[in-house]
């Protein structure tokens, strides 16, 4: 039976076959548009129709080397920092602070190629270089007071800086010329005082004070917040942080006002596994920004004599103290003596280092199982600060002065022997603070690193030997020319050539002039490697 061109289903047939020729011919009437080949008007010329619709210019890429040069200015810097092996750099502990800023003259000059290095503490021995423009930046340091060393050429200042947690630490360091000054010294009665040892740059200058309390430097690197430390018996051992400018300087001695009198810790360690000798800090309960501050660093890491026993002079005896004894190999009863020195007469302490419940313990060989003797063994905490923390909360309220500790808890240390064996307490590793790590590492061989989150006495560490002959080489990454000269550095010290490199992995760090080119990267280095350099 025929149906009529009413019937429904013809009516879908029709609609169907409509929306698929729309679906055709609209993406060709937009094709037609864009590429210009647009109909005539009718009647018009179809020449001058087409004369009317304007063409695209096409883009031609300039040739090879014609790019603009790289932003900034000067040569490249390339800064090379080793970080181990693969499985090294991926366990290394977490440094959440950073510092950045510029080394310069008085006068705002920049000073270039500048070593800095991290005096003491938990980073001895961390070290950057200013770039051509004077811009230095640590990436990763501890939250806390920490000392740096600058590396002028003639002399050598030493600078404090608190390294925050949560952003980075901004600090323009300014040098200016040798100064020759002199400082009066007065006792706790506020008269001169002789026989105090003053120092400058942590001990790099000193002088004696002589019978008027007057001591003299001949050569103190200027510029603000210039360090300098008092020693004298029967005081507390401080740090003043004072403006040492050329147009302040005058012929009459700086008065740095009256020491404080100190007091005395006398101690005894009873009983400990044998090994090395305990060792004994003290770090204030709470510490506050003064314009005189205590050396808390003349009190960290003190090691008793052979029988145990030590003595701490010159404390403060205005505030609480925390009292520590560490040993790699045991933990201390009790953890901790919080306790006040006392002017008149000596506070008596008294501890013991016992094995711990917690241990972890194993040998060091090398390839194919043969003990590895004189072998370097570390137990560290992942997350220094966090462990930091929990065992000094005071540090965290105003960490002014205190220089951070390194306490058992944060890094043990010792050296195996013939059988390469070693063995760690850690029972004294605060709760909730992060696992640890333990690295082995000896001279010639490759580091290694394994994660400690359980009592172990069975750890097997294998050093294989070191590789060399890795090599890096700047490539450009969008055809801009590259500068004809490259300063190289390896670990903050310069580098000839970037070739023969141990294997493993490296922080990079890529600059011209002010401009970053490659931050912050971690590469692998085996054979050669190619850099890829780009304008950001």
């Amino acid at each position: 039976m025929e149906r009529s061109s009413g019937d429904p289903r013809t009516r879908r047939r029709v609609l169907g076959l409509l929306g698929v020729l729309a679906l055709v011919l609209v993406p060709l009437a937009w094709l037609a548009l864009e590429s210009g080949d647009a109909a005539p008007e009718p009647g018009g010329d179809p020449a001058s129709a087409a004369a009317e619709v304007p063409t695209r210019p096409e883009r031609v890429p300039l040739p090879l080397g014609q790019l603009p040069p790289l932003p900034g200015d000067g040569p490249l810097v390339v800064e090379l920092f080793h970080l181990g092996p693969a499985q090294v750099a991926a366990l290394r502990p977490k440094l959440p602070g950073s510092l950045e800023g510029m080394v310069m003259g008085l006068a705002g000059e920049a000073l270039p190629d500048v070593l800095i290095e991290v005096v003491g503490g938990p980073l001895d021995g961390a070290r950057v270089r200013s770039g051509p423009d004077g811009r230095y930046r640590f990436p990763e340091l501890l939250p806390g007071t920490h000392f740096f060393r600058f590396d002028l050429g003639a002399t050598r200042p030493v600078r404090q800086q608190r390294v925050l947690a949560r952003a980075a630490t901004q600090r323009d360091f300014r040098f200016g010329a040798p100064l020759a000054v002199r400082f009066l010294v007065r006792d706790f009665e506020g008269k001169p005082l002789a026989g105090a040892r003053v120092e400058n740059d942590l001990g790099a200058f000193a002088a004696v004070t002589d019978a008027s309390g007057i001591a003299a430097l001949p050569a103190i690197t200027s510029g603000p917040r210039v360090l300098i430390d008092v020693h004298a018996a029967g005081h507390v051992p401080t740090r003043f942080e004072i403006n040492l400018l050329a147009a302040l300087a005058t012929a009459e001695p700086v008065d740095l006002g009256a020491l404080e009198r100190g007091g005395a810790f006398v101690g005894e360690v009873k009983s400990w596994p044998g090994g090395p000798l305990p060792t004994v800090s003290v770090v204030p309960r709470v510490d506050r920004p003064e314009p005189n501050q205590a050396i808390w660093e003349t009190w960290q890491g003190v090691s008793t004599d052979n029988s145990g026993f030590f003595r701490l002079e010159g404390l403060p005896t205005t505030r609480l103290v925390d009292v520590r004894v560490f040993h790699p190999e045991g933990v201390s009863d009790p953890p901790l003596l919080a306790k006040r020195a006392d002017p008149n007469q000596a506070v008596r302490l008294s501890f013991v280092i016992t094995g711990g419940g917690r241990r972890i313990g194993g040998k060091v060989v090398e390839a194919g199982g043969a003990p590895l003797a004189g072998a370097t063994v570390r137990l560290e905490a992942a997350d220094p600060a966090a462990v930091l923390g929990a065992l000094y909360p005071g540090l965290a309220d105003s960490p002014a002065s205190s220089r951070l500790p390194v306490p058992g808890a944060l890094r043990r240390e010792v050296v195996t022997g013939r059988d390469g064996a070693f063995d760690f307490a850690w029972g004294d590793h605060p709760d909730g603070s992060g696992h640890l790590v333990l690295t082995a590492l000896k001279a010639g061989f490759r580091d290694t690193r394994s994660e400690v989150r359980a009592a172990r006495t069975s750890v097997v560490l294998e050093l294989a030997p070191e590789r060399r002959g890795a090599a890096i080489e700047l490539v450009s990454g969008d055809g801009r020319p590259l500068p004809d000269k490259v300063l190289w550095y390896l670990d903050g010290v310069a580098l000839a050539a970037p070739d023969d490199l141990l294997e493993g992995r490296y922080q990079v760090r890529v600059r011209r002039g002010a401009v970053r080119l490659v931050a912050e990267s971690e590469i692998e280095l085996a054979g050669l490697t190619r850099l890829l350099v780009q304008a950001p």
